[in-house]
């Protein structure tokens, strides 16, 4: 039995399905059902019973699962070490900032390395798919994004720092200016501006839409909120971006207008469960949610 495949059983054992399982672990039933089945001739015991629709582990399993579970932890333990001495070595800490938001945390990030000169910060100023992308690449310790679930095939630590409101900013004569709420069926035939694709606000923005069978139109996505709702106002176009951005922008010739039901956009701080017991990850992670001012 290797890493691969103990981490499979255990998945098996917590979720209490093949199929289930394999969704997490992104391979095929097939394929997983194949692994406990060769594990099972391997072991020449059945490590699981099947009551009802669930799973629960024999008395064989039970004992696999248990040396499983510290498999997993040693293999934790063994990158964290490896993490560690990389990252004391290089005084770095790898951290995503969320897209065209970095401006939110300048003075955090600042009183961090005033605090803990020894730790040089590498940050990214990047989209949700590309944190995501990090995260499974082993090439990111920290982030400030959107809540990840299903885009991430590792698993993260997530403390809720910030939630702002998704809103319309239209011109003062824009045909929604006199409108007090938005529902997402009013953006039908609307051309809109907002962050692209790569973005979690996107895709959020697009699977209500296509929920709502409705057909609004992107003019302009882009990365760059103050680029974004400049064109928006030079081209009396609707501009759709958390209440957090407009208000950096401080712009007093935009209205407002939130969705009904509220479009929230929460964002999180994460990392991954393996790193939780990093000392440079945790004293970052502490110092954040210690001295972040309410956003």
């Amino acid at each position: 039995m290797d890493i691969r495949e103990a981490k499979y059983l255990l998945e098996i054992a917590r979720t209490k399905s093949i199929t289930k399982a394999a969704n997490n672990l992104y391979i095929t039933q097939p394929g997983l059902s194949k692994s406990l089945n060769k594990l099972e001739e391997e072991f020449d015991d059945p490590l699981f019973y099947r009551e009802g629709n669930e799973l629960f582990p024999t008395p064989m399993g039970k004992l696999v699962l248990k040396h499983s579970q510290k498999i997993v932890q040693d293999f934790n333990a063994l990158n964290i070490a490896v993490l560690e001495m990389k990252n004391k070595a290089n005084n770095k800490l790898r951290i995503s900032l969320p897209y065209s938001g970095s401006y939110l945390f300048t003075d955090i990030i600042s009183d961090f390395t005033l605090e803990h000169p020894e730790v040089v910060l590498e940050p990214f100023e990047l989209c949700g798919t590309q944190t995501a992308d990090m995260f499974d690449n082993h090439e990111l310790d920290v982030a400030f994004a959107m809540p990840m679930g299903s885009e991430t095939k590792i698993e993260l630590n997530k403390h809720l720092i910030m939630e702002s409101e998704v809103m319309v900013g239209v011109t003062l004569n824009h045909p929604l200016a006199s409108r007090e709420t938005l529902s997402i069926k009013d953006l039908e035939g609307l051309e809109y501006i907002s962050f692209d694709t790569a973005s979690h606000i996107h895709k959020e923005l697009n699977d209500m839409l296509l929920e709502e069978e409705v057909n609004a139109i992107p003019k302009m996505l882009g990365y760059d909120y103050l680029w974004l709702i400049s064109y928006a106002k030079r081209t009396n176009t609707a501009c759709i971006l958390p209440k957090t951005y407009f208000e950096a922008f401080d712009d007093k010739d935009l209205i407002l207008i939130p969705f009904e039901p509220k479009f929230r956009w929460p964002l999180c701080l994460a990392y991954p469960k393996e790193l939780e017991e990093s000392s440079v990850v945790h004293s970052f992670v502490e110092f954040v949610l210690k001295n972040l001012p309410e956003l």
